[in-house]
C-alpha cells in the first residue's frame, strides 16, 4: 500500500537538528514508525491530483488544530480534492482554560471545515482526549476513537498497528 503523510518533513538522519517543535517531530515519527505501508512524506502543500493518482491513502498526524486560531483554509482546500481514504491520527481541541464547556469552545472556521471533512472521508477519527470528542461531536462529528497522542506509541512495533485501510 502506497501512503502519502501529510505532516511536517520528517529528518532523514537520526540525531540530525530538529528545527521545529520538538513535540511535533514526535507524535509524526511515532506514525511513521507504526503503520505498515510504503509511506511518502507530501507535506501540507501538495497536488491533490498527483496524490490521488500515486497513493493509495492519506496519512494526517494532526496536533491541537482545533482551535480558534490555526489557519486551516488552504489544508481544508486541498483535502476536499482527495478522493482517497484519509486517516487522522491525534486530532487535538485546545480549550483556553480546564473545564471549558466543550460546546462554547470558539473556533476557526477552519477548524470547523476540517472537521467536517475528517468526518466524511475517515472511517475513524483518532483524538487526543475526551475533551476533543466532546468539541467534535458538537460539530457533527461522531467517528472519533480517543487514543491519545499518537507521541505515546513512540515504541511500539511497527506492525503493531494495523495499515490504515483497517483502522
Amino acid at each position: 500500500m502506497k501512503i502519502a503523510a501529510i505532516t511536517i518533513r520528517r529528518k532523514p538522519v537520526p540525531g540530525s537538528p530538529i528545527r521545529t517543535n520538538t513535540g511535533n517531530y514526535m507524535f509524526t515519527e511515532a506514525a511513521y514508525r507504526n503503520i505498515a505501508g510504503d509511506i511518502s512524506w507530501i507535506g501540507f502543500n501538495f497536488d491533490p491530483d498527483k496524490i490521488n493518482a500515486e497513493y493509495d491513502h492519506v496519512i494526517m498526524p494532526a496536533a491541537n488544530w482545533i482551535d480558534r486560531g490555526e489557519a486551516l483554509d488552504g489544508l481544508v482546500r486541498l483535502l476536499k480534492r482527495i478522493e482517497l481514504p484519509i486517516t487522522c491520527i491525534g486530532l487535538g481541541a485546545q480549550a483556553a482554560s480546564a473545564g471549558a464547556d466543550p460546546a462554547s469552545l470558539k473556533l476557526s472556521q477552519g477548524a470547523i471545515d476540517l472537521t467536517k471533512i475528517l468526518t466524511e472521508r475517515c472511517k475513524h477519527i483518532s483524538v487526543r482526549g475526551e475533551f476533543t470528542r466532546k468539541v467534535l461531536a458538537h460539530l457533527g462529528c461522531h467517528n472519533t476513537v480517543v487514543t491519545g497522542c499518537p507521541r505515546f506509541t513512540w515504541t511500539c512495533r511497527k506492525t503493531s498497528m494495523p495499515p490504515p485501510a483497517r483502522i
